[in-house]
């Protein structure tokens, strides 16, 4: 496993690190309790050290993966990879952000008996995640247990999204910007004007796939580029996109380069 770690103390206080060989510990409860990893790196006299870390879990750690899971499940047979509910593999986690897993879903297209529903005491339904283990159920849990929010009614990656809400308006509770990529075929190059807010960590990214679409978080930004974590995409938990800064009459905007890419949206 890989996983992005910041010092709290000692001298490499305040600096954040990429570990390799990572490894988790789960309490109990099956939440992550510890990780173990190391980073090599340069001591006093400029010679090459590995530094070792062993850390309590911290549930905003940012993303985490868990190679060793993905290569076991990448490896395995044509039908424990895809049998949906019925393979070994099926629900098991196989990274996270921010503490919310991301669970295989072995191509399971789910029916209305594998839904995902929280429930109080008395079994009552309070919430409706979605199917397991898709993508939009993902997104719903991540925005329930990281925001606080719910989601009225159900719906489609798709709905996610609406071509009628222009940039900076509301849909569906939150706040919609468009992707204006303006992909031009003819010369190969992305024109569009792109949208007057930057993408943050921990937005909802809706993309085009299929006839259902696809929808993922946000879990790393920087200035040109974007990092999603996503569910139902076999092992592939992450994936990276281009981002760009864009001037349209005197005033910074923000494209994502990519046709898939149809925008993003924030509480």
């Amino acid at each position: 496993m890989e996983f992005t770690a910041k010092y709290e103390r000692g001298k490499f206080r305040g600096q954040t690190r990429q570990f390799r060989n990572g490894r988790l510990s789960f309490s109990p409860g099956g939440k992550p309790k510890t990780l173990e990893g190391e980073w090599l790196g340069k001591d006093e006299r400029g010679e090459e050290t590995i530094y070792r870390l062993t850390a309590v879990w911290v549930p905003n750690s940012g993303i985490a993966i868990n190679t060793q899971l993905i290569e076991e499940i990448n490896n395995a047979s044509r039908s424990d990879r895809t049998s949906g509910y019925k393979s070994p593999y099926w629900g098991k986690q196989i990274g996270s952000l921010d503490g919310i897993p991301v669970y295989y879903n072995a191509r399971d297209e789910g029916n209305n008996n594998r839904r995902n529903k929280l429930e109080d005491s008395n079994g009552k339904v309070i919430y409706d995640f979605g199917l397991k283990w898709q993508c939009v159920e993902f997104i719903r849990r991540y925005f329930y247990y990281k925001h606080g929010f719910l989601f009225e009614g159900r719906g489609d990656a798709h709905s996610y999204f609406s071509d009628e809400v222009k940039d900076g308006g509301n849909h569906r509770g939150l706040r919609q910007y468009v992707n204006d990529h303006g992909y031009d075929r003819r010369v190969g190059k992305f024109t569009g004007k792109g949208s007057v807010s930057k993408p943050q960590k921990g937005d909802l990214i809706v993309m085009h796939y299929s006839t259902t679409g696809h929808v993922a978080i946000i879990g790393e930004v920087s200035d040109d580029s974007i990092t999603i974590v996503q569910q139902n995409v076999e092992t592939d938990v992450t994936e990276r996109f281009p981002l760009e800064k864009v001037f349209v009459g005197g005033e910074t905007r923000w494209r994502i380069n990519s046709t898939r890419v149809r925008g993003w949206l924030r509480p």
